[in-house]
Formats: structure tokens, sequence, C-alpha cells
């Protein structure tokens, strides 16, 4: 899906595909302040064909938990000052006015409240404002459930509350065709603009190998350069060279199937 792998963590990196938290490696990850994400946000990127937030995957329970439940609340709160019917404002009298201003800035950035009984002397002794406040956060809490029930039909039944027995009902990833499977492949010369991590891509994805150096696995040399003479220095070398344009590797993907390289060689 475009993203580059390394198999240890590096300085570029920046997400950690973690299955257990407290290793050794999601210490250093944590610690050099790195994402740490469980597998399912690349299952569920791929089944969704596009890049969805990382947040709901988080390993870090607390933190997850924590993130999810600031967005709900403010989108809750939102969604309740909207819904307040007219009526209910029509029953605060002038005198009391202030009083529940102050009520409504004090639960108006979070949804976790007090239990019944331990407000401040004076509400708990007015009974209209407590049974305003008591409607007030079972609004609060209806809401927080409605949005909780259209994230998880957002992003698919994946949350953090998922079980291992949901996420193996997830379909597996198909694999990728192995055309290239044991053909050793060296990049030579310059390419034009994208080129060379386009050819790069193709070949790993068909399971090719890609090698650093001429070395004497290299089975085919890509180039768009045109015939080199010192081409002819590495056929001495090795006789099992074949240099190929780089149409050889687009005619694969485009066929979906191996192709005979002859048509695409670069020669003297």
């Amino acid at each position: 899906m475009g993203a580059k792998y390394r198999p240890d963590w590096t300085p570029d990196s920046t997400h950690l595909i973690c299955a257990f938290a407290n290793t050794p490696k999601y210490s250093q990850v944590k610690s050099a302040g790195g994402i740490i994400v469980r597998k399912e946000w690349v299952l569920d990127c791929h089944k969704k064909k596009q890049k969805i937030t990382y947040k709901q995957y988080l390993m870090d329970g607390a933190e997850s938990s924590s993130e999810s439940e600031m967005e709900v609340d403010e989108q809750s709160e939102e969604e309740v000052s909207t819904k307040t019917p007219p009526k209910q404002q029509r029953q605060v009298t002038p005198k009391k006015t202030p009083e529940k201003k102050k009520d409504e800035d004090e639960y108006a950035g979070s949804t976790d409240v007090d239990e019944p009984g331990s407000g401040d002397d004076e509400s708990a002794v007015d009974t209209e404002d407590e049974l305003q406040r008591v409607e007030h956060e079972s609004r609060q809490k209806k809401a927080s459930s409605d949005v909780k029930v259209k994230q998880e039909d957002l992003f698919g039944g994946s949350t953090d509350e998922n079980t291992d027995a949901e996420a193996e009902e997830d379909l597996p990833i198909p694999e990728l065709p192995d055309f290239l499977r044991g053909k050793h492949f060296f990049l030579y010369g310059k390419f034009p603009n994208n080129e060379r991590r386009l050819l790069l891509r193709y070949i790993v994805a068909f399971n090719g190998l890609i090698e650093d150096y001429m070395t004497e696995k290299v089975q085919f040399v890509v180039t768009s350069e045109g015939w080199h003479d010192s081409f002819e220095d590495a056929l001495m070398e090795n006789g099992n060279l074949n240099f190929v344009k780089p149409a050889w590797i687009y005619a694969i993907n485009e066929r979906q199937k191996i192709l005979p390289y002859q048509p695409y060689s670069v020669v003297p």
C-alpha cells in the first residue's frame, strides 16, 4: 500500500506494528516517541481501500481509550447543546439563571459526572435545578452512546474493544503473485522521474530479489540508458547476465503473468 518496511526500528521509522506490549522492542519504540499499533490497523486499511486513523488501534490501551473518550465527549456535548428543547429553557426562573449557567460550565467539557447528591448544597436543596441537571446528564449519556455506535460503524466494527475472535473474522489479505520468484535483479544507471522506485516496488511485489551490487547472483540488469561498454566486461565475468529494459517489468504487471524477456533485451 505504499509504505516502507524496516526489519528493525530506525530513526526514520514512524509506526511499530506490535502483537504484545512490554517487549524490549515495544519499550524501545515507546521511549523513542514512536507510534505503536496493532496489526488490525494495516488489515482494516487494506479492507477499506484507504488510510484510516490509527488512534483506534494504539497498543497503549489507556492512551487510545483516553483519546477516543475525548473525541466522544466533544461531539456528545455539541449534540446535547443543539438538542436542548426550548420548553426546558422557559422553566428556569430569572433568580436561578446564574446558578444554572454555572452548572452547565462545570459539565460542559466532560460526560464523567458526579453521583446524584454530590453537588453543592444549593443545587441539592433546589429540586427544580436538580431535576434539570439529572435530565441533562441523561441526555449526555445517550448522546455519548449514539456517537460510539456511529464510530463502530465507521471503522467496520474494529475498535479497541474488539476481541481476537472478531479480528480473525476479517478476510485475509490476498497473496501477491510470484511471477519473479527466484530471479535476481540489479538496477543500473539513472532512471527518469520516479521510475526507479516504481521498478523496485513491482519487482519486490512479484517476489523478485534486488541486489545492491553486480554480484554473481544477478540474472537481470534493468537499465533505461541503453547499452554500455561496461556490460561486455560484466558478461565476461557472469555469462548468465541479461540486460533488459524497464518495459519488461511494466508489461508483466499489466498482463499479470510472466513474459519472455527477449523482446525487451538491451543489445549493442
